[in-house]
């Protein structure tokens, strides 16, 4: 099995790609599909919440699952319930058929993505783990982020959504076909004794009873104002308690379904507690930057994702250096991740200074210090927080890693896309201050622009109301742009804040004595 490690990587990289490839397609072809299946918002964003549930979910039980079955089985059962559900999907079935797939491709798909990442750390040799991880983080976090983005933005400008789905099918059947091919021993221990765990009907009932609610709030909080609303805040202290709970649950079971002893080990703590910035790092980062060269600068999918496959570049680039800086130079996997956040803190100022005449040109420099930042930061996260742990809690480890990991990537979402909704709202009105009826140089303007109307043919009447529209349009595009770039230099305060923190916390886990 060791000697076979790159095989085993290939096969594993393949089917995260899968995953990544299912679980960003709606949101790219957003409008076309709503437009399809005849669903409103609301309705389309249930099948996201569907999705996330059951993947952190599965985050949650997925250490139970995988000690009553062998992974290798577990995999290949994943992979084939993914292309079976990605054909279903382009034959458009009804609503509550697609709520049905989306619950079945988000718990496969976080299942699979546990299992393929803890295979690697049991049954690959130690002083191979930078690279294979670094293997791996090309499908499991550059791909998503990045090339998968770029990718679809393609397909959704020249053909449509359906092949989103259709392009799964053939990537799974070749990391199935990896595997097969793979020498018996690396089925992750056939012939090895396993120590099963007992199922717990409560921790089972807590951990959707836990997600499914805060995944609601999280993606439709904004939708209802938040708090404002009657039902955000009950199911925030549901999801909260029956997270709780869930936890409470396995410290007090003589074989939990997800051991929390992992918490002993300081490394673990410290790279967890981390992640959880990571992912609000790079997911937050990527929808901002997303939604300012889509929605207000008003580029094309396509220009947009090429962007992204060029940070995607930049990305591999760093993965691959940081890759061999650690396992041929042996230099400690903590000594890249200050490069790793001063270029994010950089990369987001100079997004901030974003302005309406801003282009492809002028936010690459940004965007490809983004995926040079981003590289130093998750290989060196995931090589500290999942080395030291021995393998009988890998899986444990890795399941509570990837949690962190895409809750803060939703918690930085839901709060930016709450901040850019308040930010542009003040800006608007701060800027409607300024525009007032007396103004000359407003008036000039005004003049020009219905001047130039009515020598086109139009009538001063509808020439003046048309002025007075693209006033408001210029206005509240202003407005966008001022609110945006706060968004931008929101997430470089929040690194300035979390930085002292993150020392701290290091600091406080060094001397505790009850950690290893």
């Amino acid at each position: 099995m060791k000697a076979r490690g790159w095989e085993l990587s290939l096969a594993l990289l393949l089917a995260v790609l899968v995953d990544a490839l299912l679980g960003s397609a709606l949101n790219m072809g957003r409008l076309d599909f709503m437009g399809d299946i005849q669903a409103s918002l609301d309705e389309f964003n249930m099948l996201e919440i569907c999705y996330l549930g059951a993947r952190l979910s599965c985050f949650l039980l997925a250490p139970w699952l995988l000690s009553n079955v062998r992974p290798l089985v577990c995999l290949k059962f994943t992979l084939l319930l993914l292309i079976l559900t990605a054909m279903l999907m382009t034959l458009q079935p009804a609503l509550s058929w697609l709520y049905l797939l989306r619950l079945i491709q988000g718990a496969a798909g976080g299942l699979l993505l546990v299992n393929a990442q803890s295979m690697l750390f049991r049954h690959c040799l130690r002083q191979h783990q930078p690279s294979l991880q670094a293997i791996f983080a090309c499908g499991a976090v550059v791909a998503p982020a990045t090339f998968i983005g770029g990718g679809q933005g393609w397909v959704i400008d020249s053909l449509s959504w359906h092949w989103l789905f259709i392009a799964a099918v053939p990537l799974a059947l070749m990391a199935l076909l990896t595997l097969e091919l793979l020498p018996t021993t690396a089925n992750g221990g056939r012939k090895a004794r396993r120590r099963h765990t007992p199922g717990d009907f409560p921790s089972l009932l807590l951990a959707p009873l836990a997600m499914f609610p805060l995944m609601y709030v999280l993606q439709q909080g904004n939708r209802w104002n938040w708090f404002d609303s009657a039902h955000i805040g009950p199911l925030l202290l549901l999801g909260s308690l029956s997270l709780l709970g869930f936890f409470v649950r396995q410290r007090r079971l003589v074989t939990p379904m997800l051991s929390l002893s992992v918490f002993q080990y300081r490394d673990f703590s410290f790279g967890l507690g981390v992640s959880l910035i990571a992912g609000a790092a790079l997911f937050g980062s990527a929808s901002l930057i997303s939604g300012f060269s889509i929605g207000v600068l008003g580029l094309t999918a396509t220009e947009a994702g090429g962007m992204l496959v060029q940070s995607g570049f930049a990305f591999l680039f760093t993965l691959g250096v940081a890759a061999f800086v650690i396992q041929a130079r042996g230099a400690s996997p903590i000594s890249t991740i200050p490069f790793g956040l001063l270029g994010f803190m950089l990369t987001m100022w100079l997004l901030a200074n974003s302005g309406p005449q801003s282009g492809i040109a002028d936010m690459l420099p940004a965007v490809l210090l983004r995926g040079f930042a981003m590289g130093c930061l998750f290989l060196s996260l995931t090589l500290i927080a999942l080395s030291s742990l021995p393998k009988a809690r890998m899986t444990q480890g890795v399941a509570l890693f990837n949690c962190s990991r895409q809750l803060g990537g939703l918690v930085a979402i839901a709060v930016l896309n709450r901040l850019l909704e308040v930010k542009t709202k003040a800006s608007a009105t701060a800027l409607s201050a300024h525009v007032t009826s007396g103004s000359a140089p407003l008036a000039k303007q005004q003049l020009a622009a219905m001047g130039q109307l009515t020598a086109e043919g139009m009538e001063g009447i509808y020439a003046q109301q048309l002025t007075q529209v693209q006033l408001a349009g210029t206005l509240w595009h202003q407005a966008k742009i001022i609110a945006f770039n706060q968004g931008f230099t929101a997430l470089v305060i929040m690194f300035l804040c979390a930085l002292p923190l993150v020392v701290l916390f290091k600091l406080g886990l060094k001397r505790s004595p009850s950690l290893r």
